[in-house]
């Protein structure tokens, strides 16, 4: 059974964990699309080095510019689990209920 919000029975419910998730997710995607980005200017493919190479530096480039997107989204988390959630676990996305428990 689908958990439910108290107040208008949605179940288009978010908890903290959950949001928290999102939102490192969605730091490390555009992390790497920013290293993909770059990679893909008129400079980048102007030296002749095998392409194994060039692969190489992207992947390492990519996951390098996604751990710094994800270290730099940990003060946004924090600011959401405070201003959003705020002392509760919970957040229904339709009406903005905020709460502890579920009903099941």
């Amino acid at each position: 059974m689908n958990p439910h919000c108290l107040i208008c029975e949605s179940s288009a419910i978010l908890s903290q964990d959950n949001a928290k998730a999102v939102v490192k997710l969605l730091a490390v995607l555009n992390g790497l699309a920013r290293e993909w980005q770059k990679s893909q200017s008129p400079a980048s493919g102007l030296n002749a080095e095998e392409p194994m190479v060039g692969m190489l530096k992207q992947v390492t480039g990519a996951v390098v510019s996604a751990a710094s997107a994800l270290r730099a989204s940990d003060a946004f988390i924090q600011d959401m689990h405070t201003y959003q959630f705020g002392a509760f676990t919970y957040l229904c996305l339709r009406c903005g209920a905020l709460f502890d428990a579920l009903d099941p």
